[in-house]
């Protein structure tokens, strides 16, 4: 037996062995470990606070002048063209940089859909661009000034638009200065505290007089940050920045001469572009390939008519005003409406037109508006007296909509009314004007908007993707009848139904403020440059929720909404995501809505309260931006600052009104498995600038909010169990997002691959694994670091070697076989010896 013993041990050991499997095996394989709404992790943030949007994606022209001798308008001196140590310092940052001359701007290179700021280093625009700089201002661009460009502000109503030209000397001069003054926390000084000092080297620098604005009781006054001046007479400016509510994109003065840039003034450099760079909402265009009989401003030369009444400057004004950028549509010699150039706008107007579109043209727009594009569309009277008819124009443009326009000329005025039942563009709106004008014949799919004794005068469509509006009268947003009864504000309905053609995500506002559009939570849209329907009452939201279908509801509401919670609760039933700020749970507390979204009501504050964060890595607090503070502090007071919360089972608090979790006294309520996310303060009131990044607290909370609803998801592909050898074995998610960026699989820990990912669907090919039990993990990131995970459980087998059964179950019949000889020969020798 001492000499069998060691095979027994042998036999044993090597069946163990093979019963073994070749990888990693676990009692319980945690597949899915991270899928659905837990499917978050925190990736640490490498923006700077409250930037979301890189370098990479803003667009800049730096102007080069090499004629350095002053220009009439102007009375700037010493002028240079030293632009290449901005260039540099710029595309070190990795912004996108082009130079432009002078030729180039006359070819209408410089536009808002090619670049978003415009950069001027001590130099000003000669007499032939002056116009079309300014228009790239007035279409919303952002305008960059270094010294002397100054002269330029001021001549093209940038710097004051009270006076509209040159203030040297009396508004601004040459002074001589090194060391300057922070004057201002702004997000273009966030790199320095108030009453820091900033050195350029020694010089007369263009300097202008910091209380002009109050001066003037200037329409800009309140938009105006002087952000640097002289140490020892706060009086003189030299740096400033100007968001104006007024007209035009953003502008920002400094000083400088493009020589020796000092590493004080590159961070200033760098964050001005970025403060610049406009996020609209919507991009639109103006067609002026087509000579419309009517234009925008006085020097516009490719329409047929100009009235300063009849034109269009305050609609191109009020639709920037309200988020939106707006560029003059130029004739090209790479052709007028093709695809690439469409391809830069969401929205087209086209107004009486006195040239005729070509088929390709035709057929170039209208697919463009199929595949989610929008167009107004203004015509007019038949009898209109000119150089083409336009209205036939317009109808072979549209004939494949079921709207055109009709035959009248009707010559007086009237005020045109409502029609019944109401389009999604007349929300708050009444009666507007109309002048002379024709009528519309309305068929089909086609809705009418307004009506004159039940003859249409606007009408809407939806054409695919896209979406058409038709007006009989090209006057209806002129600067005559803009100001009249609603029509402006309907012709900003206009634009918001238009450019939300292929939205997924409704967002509804109805703050006390001037414009929804520059609420926080739409300016938080715009920069991480998301499409959205926007509406105002608790009434529009009722009739968007069951007009259209959306993924996404943004509820961001001071006023009551009782009558409209149960119709938030039939919108949560399809499926979508709800992000609410709200405090009026206790005027409805029983309503079911709330222990839905995981809370019941405990208590009210009518003083103003902070909100802490409860524990730490959640997204809402760190991704895109990393939120600096463990509280926000304060709050706007409405009458009620806020409600306390009791979570529920279904529930999960997020932060409260304590510094340490309370019950009874949570603020922010994740629900719905992650498809709601409920504040009980209004993030508006979260005006202040707790954490120091020189955004405000409210804009910073629905930048992350809103990023983390819209975070990746990936969907739960079934465990997989092969044999080893055989193929077919793919594993293939589906993920979504609406920013992808990239991914990774990991198989049982290690990194198998990874790379971009364009949100399209990713496989893996399991038939390479061998034997064992294998985790295979994808993680799919965002471009806002957040990101979902799932796990798939593979089994692989052994392969067999007689065909029906596996090589496991053969060792272990051979290792039988095996220990079955041994007792035998055992057996046999115990006989012999007897």
């Amino acid at each position: 037996m001492k000499r069998i013993l060691p095979i027994l041990v042998i036999t044993l050991f090597l069946f163990g062995t093979f019963l073994a499997p070749s990888s990693l095996t676990t009692a319980q394989a945690h597949r899915h470990e991270s899928a659905g709404w837990t499917a978050y992790e925190t990736i640490e943030s490498s923006a700077i606070p409250a930037q979301v949007r890189g370098p990479e994606t803003i667009r800049v022209a730096v102007y080069n002048e090499p004629n350095t001798t002053t220009p009439g308008y102007s009375l700037a001196s010493d002028l240079t063209n030293n632009y290449t140590e901005v260039v540099s310092l710029l595309e070190d940052q990795g912004y996108q940089v082009s130079i432009l001359t002078e030729a180039d701007i006359l070819e209408h290179e410089l536009t808002v859909a090619g670049y978003d700021v415009f950069v001027m280093v001590n130099n000003v625009p000669r007499v032939s661009i002056v116009k079309l700089v300014k228009e790239f201002w007035l279409a919303g661009g952002g305008i960059l000034s270094f010294n002397s460009g100054i002269s330029y502000l001021y001549y093209a109503g940038m710097m004051l638009p009270e006076i509209e030209q040159e203030a040297a000397p009396f508004y601004w001069g040459y002074y001589s200065h090194d060391i300057m003054n922070v004057s201002s926390f702004h997000p273009i000084t966030q790199a320095y505290e108030v009453n820091d000092t900033v050195s350029e080297r020694a010089k007369s620098w263009a300097t202008f007089y910091a209380p002009v604005w109050g001066d003037f009781s200037s329409v800009i006054a309140d938009d105006v940050e002087v952000l640097l001046t002289n140490l020892t007479q706060p009086d003189w400016g030299l740096a400033c920045a100007i968001d104006s509510s007024y007209k035009g994109g953003r502008v920002v003065q400094l000083p400088g001469d493009g020589y020796s840039i000092t590493e004080d003034f590159e961070s200033l450099i760098a964050e001005s572009v970025d403060w610049l760079a406009p996020k609209p909402k919507a991009r639109i265009a103006f067609d002026f390939s087509h000579q419309p009989r009517l234009g925008i401003d006085p020097w516009d030369t490719l329409m047929t008519v100009y009235d300063a009444g009849r034109s269009f400057s305050q609609l191109r004004n009020a639709y920037v005003n309200h988020s939106y950028t707006l560029d003059k549509f130029y004739p090209s010699a790479s052709g007028n409406f093709t695809p690439n150039r469409l391809a830069n706008y969401d929205m087209l107007i086209i107004i009486w037109p006195d040239l005729n579109f070509t088929v390709s043209e035709r057929s170039a727009l209208m697919d463009w508006v199929q595949n989610g594009g929008s167009l107004l569309v203004l015509g007019d009277r038949t009898g209109m007296i000119g150089p083409a008819p336009g209205y036939q124009y317009l109808n072979w443009l549209i004939q494949d909509l079921s709207m055109s326009l009709g035959t009248s000329n009707v010559e007086d005025d009237i005020t045109a009314s409502l029609y019944t039942p109401r389009h999604p563009t007349t929300e708050a709106c009444g009666s507007i004007s109309v002048s002379y004008r024709n009528y519309l014949t309305v068929v089909g799919p086609a809705k009418p908007i307004y009506h004159y004794g039940g003859n249409i005068v606007l009408a809407g469509e939806i054409y695919g993707d896209g979406r058409v509006v038709l007006g009989s009268d090209m006057n209806i947003f002129d600067n005559v009848l803009l100001p009249t009864q609603s029509n402006e504000l309907f012709g900003v309905n206009v634009a918001d139904w238009l450019t939300a053609a292929t939205a997924d995500m409704l967002y509804m506002c109805n703050y006390p403020f001037s414009y929804a559009h520059a609420t926080p939570g739409a300016e938080a849209l715009n920069e991480l440059g998301l499409e959205y329907q926007l509406v105002r009452s608790g009434e529009w939201l009722n009739r968007s929720i069951y007009w259209y279908d959306w993924e996404y509801l943004i509820v961001d509401a001071v006023w009551p909404l009782g009558d409209y919670f149960d119709d938030i609760s039939n919108y949560l039933d399809s499926g979508g995501y709800l992000l609410m700020s709200h405090f009026q749970v206790a005027t409805y507390e029983d309503d079911p809505l709330w222990a839905r979204l995981g809370f019941q009501y405990n208590d009210s504050f009518y003083t103003p309260q902070s909100t802490f964060i409860w524990g730490d890595g959640h997204p809402i607090f760190e991704l895109p931006i990393e939120y600096g503070f463990n509280e926000f502090v304060g709050g706007a007071d409405y009458g009620k600052t806020g409600e306390a919360l009791s979570v529920l089972d279904n529930g999960t608090a997020l932060a409260g009104y304590s510094a340490t979790p309370t019950p009874g006294n949570a603020s922010i309520v994740l629900g719905l498995d992650g498809r709601s996310l409920y504040n009980a303060y209004l993030i508006d009131q979260y005006s202040d600038d707790t954490d120091g990044s020189a955004y405000a607290d409210n804009y910073e909370i629905w930048l992350n909010q809103i990023a983390f609803m819209l975070r990746p998801t990936v969907d739960r592909p079934s465990d997989l169990t092969f044999e080893e050898g055989t193929t077919g074995h793919e594993i293939t998610w589906s993920p979504q997002s609406w920013n992808p960026e990239s991914y990774s699989i990991v198989i049982n820990g290690t990194v198998a691959e990874s790379g971009e990912w364009d949100g399209s669907a990713i496989a893996y090919d399991a038939s390479q694994l061998g034997p064992g039990v294998h985790l295979v993990t994808l993680t799919c990131v965002d471009e806002y670091g957040l990101s979902a995970s799932d796990t798939v459980m593979v089994t692989v087998t052994s392969a067999s070697l007689i065909d029906g059964l596996d090589t496991t179950t053969l060792l272990l019949i051979g290792a039988v076989v095996l220990v079955l000889v041994i007792g035998a020969v055992v057996c046999s020798r115990r006989r012999g010896k007897k």
